[in-house]
């Protein structure tokens, strides 16, 4: 079993033009990652993101847990590079009640099953947040957010993307 892993990573390091120390970060041990805090913690997350700006925006002090995916932080930071400018982030993590306040303001008939902002299986039995909405929509035009996800959602006033990439996606809010 471990000799098949190592020889999964060697092959995909190959293909990807990577060492295998890179595949086993990236591929293996990054996306079971999960990055917590408690609400008013403002450490750095990585070079261009705080905590703070995946914080619930509910604002309730009994939101205190906060947590977000390694990987969706990962992959913000690989884009924010490219770009080269802040990228803002409007939404990051959302708690149950927050949640249940968004649903209650959707347009009759619109409903949602399962939020990323708030839990999705990133690996095989691992739950986090992978989800976030972007306020700089030039970010979509430079194409940079395609080469990170599959998912897209696009709003009025922001972009949102996730993690979920077993196939493209794209929608209107």
């Amino acid at each position: 079993m471990i000799e098949d892993m190592i020889e999964w990573i060697e092959c995909r390091a190959r293909a990807l033009e990577k060492t295998f120390r890179e595949v086993l970060l990236f591929l293996v041990i990054i996306p079971l990652l999960v990055f917590l805090w408690t609400r008013g913690d403002n450490d750095r997350l990585s070079p261009h993101f705080r905590m703070d700006e995946f914080t619930c925006n509910c604002g309730s002090k009994e939101c205190v847990e906060q947590y977000i995916s390694a990987s969706l932080l990962f992959r913000l930071e690989k884009v924010r590079r490219q770009y080269g400018k802040p990228i803002v982030i409007t939404s990051g993590y959302r708690c149950d009640a927050y949640q249940a306040h968004l649903l209650a303001t959707l347009p009759e008939g619109q409903t949602v099953k399962q939020s990323t902002h708030q839990k999705w299986e990133y690996a095989p039995g691992r739950w986090a947040p992978c989800a976030a909405d972007i306020a700089n929509r030039d970010i979509v035009l430079e194409g940079l957010l395609s080469d990170e996800f599959m998912a897209f959602g696009n709003g009025s006033r922001f972009e949102h993307v996730d993690e979920r990439d077993d196939r493209h996606r794209y929608w209107r809010y």
